[in-house]
């Protein structure tokens, strides 16, 4: 008998989780998934596609009971799942998908011409395809433009239950020989493909970005390498990049399908998609390699073994500055290397010797946004990258010159973060249609190493947030409601000054700990209304967008590779401005004080020297002077004002004069009803109906004054005493002149 998943029933699998017996009951709607059945299948919760948890420690290992118990239950309360293809499940083999972007309508008919297989639907009403290989764990492969992809090795794949996905049959996933030829075979049905074997031929041609490096020991295991494969009348052709051969472990065909790179020393096996090292690929050829001379032996005492550690930016005393990029290889893939710039220039390693430490640029596979890719090592001025940003923004976005400015000074001001000890948050308000999420796409492409998404959680936040690294941009669109998130708006509220770190209690299996998270760094946020947390209003340079007419709506392939040449040369720039090589203006702006001077001072240094600055200080000196206005007639300038005149002439303030003298200074009328005979509040034109319990509200919460009951001529009436210190507070922040008269 069969359950309604598919699968034969099966009782549930107990595992031991903080202390406590669990199970996997696979009747739940969660588990139902075949691919489930497999416990060697690795999974990872999702919320809109976006991983909820660093998952690439489990892309070479599968996950214990105890982490796949846990990530099912994230996955439940996220509503979504992936599962990460390329894992070993013992007589099937290794788990890969085909992914097609094509209307399942459009390719029906097609399906026949690969094996019949385990079918999904998805979304986009695209299709994926499960197998099981047994040669070996497959790459993930994809060629541009073409909507047909292998997803092996290291890939995520969102699947059912997950909104959206759901099942075409009841098949398991096929096992099959060789998933490079089944990929073959979809790029021809659905891909429209003829000779899948010459996209391979061409990809293995595609030059890798960065400089090759003579390797003492690599570089003569390679040359007898290649030397045994000539001989053996294997190479076909062989480039400054690659070797591409017929394949020395299987039998002869038509096209090279094994290539060697001879900038990173590896061998490929396209039939299987199996990778070997130099000293395994010697042991598959039968051939002895050359061994290096025998190194001096250590001191006695001397230290050994050197530390490691991965960045994705890094300073280094020198000064030497270190940015995690990515090179594109023979495979479609990107992989991680470091930027350099030191005292010779910019170069690109594999890693940087530091001492005993080794540093490794972090994996692109690690981070939400497009890897840095650099292909020129020249270095542009300041200015000029303003200029470039500058035309993306007013292609891009309708609106007023200066909030174009102020959007082109947050995307340049990313790069340079820890050179302030505070910084702005950009607050975007707009209707339905005013353009907010096309500009936040636009950030999006250009910021430094963003993380952008709708309605981010406080969890998706400290998945992004690091102990001990650069300040990243966070992106957010539908930001209203965050308020009743206190955990997220802790980030949000402390995480604008320098240094701002916010505790955690993480659970793991030893028990539990507090980290810290590094809060500090730029945010961007979306709304249709302004947030009503004023803690958090304080900190944001508000644009209001309306509807308007850009001059382009959409975002195609060529604008993508335009944004991706743009970053690269903002990161150099960065790099240049941390190392030392670059200097930011130093602006003394003594019209600039305290919150205004924190919100402002880094955009206008950024944008210093272009006909940009001048905009965002007209922007800036018209905002002050609307504030000071505000201030000067608002219901707290006029109470400090005749306060400050009865502490002049009494030392105190004597509350039922103070009302008097409210009510001739604002033209109010008293409201009085029929069972009381003292009015408790007045009715006035310029600021509503105001109580006197707010302002004594204002006088003890806003001035420090402390409240009595005495007795004077006779009367017990209500007074305040003021603080010395306060009052000179009061008399700096509101003046000495007469309250503002009420308007006619």
């Amino acid at each position: 008998m069969k359950s309604d998943s598919g699968l034969p029933p099966s009782e549930p699998e107990s595992v031991v989780f903080n202390g406590q017996n669990c199970y996997l009951n696979f009747e739940s709607s969660w588990l139902k998934h075949r691919l489930l059945k497999f416990p060697e299948i690795s999974i990872v919760p999702v919320r809109d596609k976006r991983p909820l948890v660093k998952w690439g420690e489990w892309i070479d290992r599968p996950q214990t009971p105890e982490e796949r118990e846990l990530m099912l239950r994230q996955a439940e309360e996220a509503g979504g799942y992936a599962v990460i293809c390329g894992h070993e499940v013992p007589e099937y083999g290794y788990l890969f998908c085909i992914d097609v972007d094509i209307p399942f309508e459009e390719i029906r008919s097609k399906l026949g011409e690969i094996p019949v297989t385990s079918m999904e639907g998805t979304p986009s009403g695209g299709l994926h395809l499960y197998y099981f290989a047994k040669n070996g764990p497959p790459p993930t492969k994809s060629f541009s433009g073409i909507p047909v992809e292998l997803k092996g090795r290291g890939s995520l794949v969102v699947t059912a239950p997950t909104s959206g996905y759901r099942f075409l049959n009841d098949n398991m996933p096929r096992i099959v020989e060789n998933a490079i030829e089944v990929f073959k075979q979809a790029l021809r049905a659905f891909g429209g493909v003829d000779d899948p074997d010459a996209l391979f031929e061409a990809e293995a041609e595609k030059v890798i970005d960065y400089r090759p490096e003579e390797h003492s020991l690599l570089s003569p295991w390679l040359e007898t390498i290649e030397s045994e494969l000539e001989q053996r009348s294997l190479v076909k052709r062989r480039t400054l990049k690659y070797t591409m051969c017929h394949c020395p472990r299987h039998p002869p065909d038509r096209h090279p399908s094994f290539v060697i790179n001879r900038l990173k020393y590896y061998g490929l096996d396209y039939h299987d998609g199996r990778i070997f090292n130099l000293k395994e690929l010697a042991a598959e050829l039968d051939i002895e390699l050359p061994m290096p001379a025998p190194q001096p032996k250590a001191e006695a005492g001397a230290e050994t073994k050197g530390k490691s550690r991965t960045i994705l930016s890094l300073t280094l005393p020198g000064p030497v500055m270190l940015e995690a990029i990515g090179v594109l290889n023979g495979l479609g893939e990107y992989e991680p290397r470091l930027l350099i710039l030191g005292p010779s220039g910019f170069e690109v390693r594999e890693f940087y010797q530091n001492g005993d430490s080794k540093i490794a640029p972090r994996s692109p596979r690690t981070y939400p946004y497009p890897p840095y890719v650099v292909e020129d090592l020249s270095l542009r001025k300041r200015q000029d990258l303003i200029e470039m940003v500058s035309r993306e923004v007013n292609r891009f976005v309708d609106a007023p010159e200066e909030d174009r400015a102020i959007f082109v000074g947050f995307i340049v001001l990313s790069y340079v973060q820890e050179k302030f000890d505070a910084l702005p948050y950009l607050y975007i308000v707009g209707d339905n249609s005013s353009g907010k999420t096309h500009l936040l796409r636009l950030m999006d492409a250009l910021c430094y190493r963003p993380m952008s998404g709708a309605s981010l959680t406080a969890a998706d936040l400290y998945t992004y947030l690091e102990e001990d690294g650069p300040p990243m941009t966070i992106i957010e669109d539908e930001f209203q409601g965050s308020e009743k998130d206190n955990d997220k708006m802790k980030i949000y509220k402390i995480g604008y000054k320098r240094g701002a770190r916010v505790p955690r209690v993480v659970t793991y299996e030893g028990g539990r700990r507090i980290d810290y998270f590094q809060a500090f760094g730029l945010k961007i946020m979306a709304a249709e209304e302004l947030t009503e947390n004023k803690g958090l209003r304080e900190r944001c340079v508000v644009v209001e967008l309306v509807e308007g007419a850009p001059e382009k709506d959409y975002y195609d392939d060529d604008d993508r590779a335009r944004f991706a040449r743009i970053r690269a040369e903002l990161l150099k720039w960065r790099m240049a401005v941390l190392a030392g090589k670059d200097e930011l203006p130093r602006l003394e702006l003594d019209w600039l004080r305290g919150r205004n001077r924190e919100l402002y001072l880094p955009l206008l240094t950024v944008l210093h020297g272009t006909p940009l600055y001048d905009l965002v200080e007209r922007r800036v000196r018209t905002e002050i002077e609307q504030k000071a206005k505000e201030k000067a007639s608002s219901l707290e300038a006029v109470v400090c004002h005749l306060a400050l005149k009865q502490v002049e002439a009494r030392g105190l303030v004597v509350f039922p004069d103070l009302w008097n003298d409210l009510l001739e200074a604002l033209n109010g009328v008293e409201e009085r009803t029929s069972s009381v005979s003292i009015a408790r509040a007045m009715e006035t034109e310029s600021h509503g109906r105001v109580t006197k319990a707010q302002i004594s509200k204002i006088l003890t919460e806003k001035f420090a004054m402390r409240r009595e009951r005495t007795k004077i001529d006779g009367r017990t009436v209500v007074i305040f005493r003021p603080s010395a210190v306060k009052l000179q507070m009061l008399r700096r922040k509101y003046g000495e002149a007469d309250p503002p008269s009420a308007p006619a």
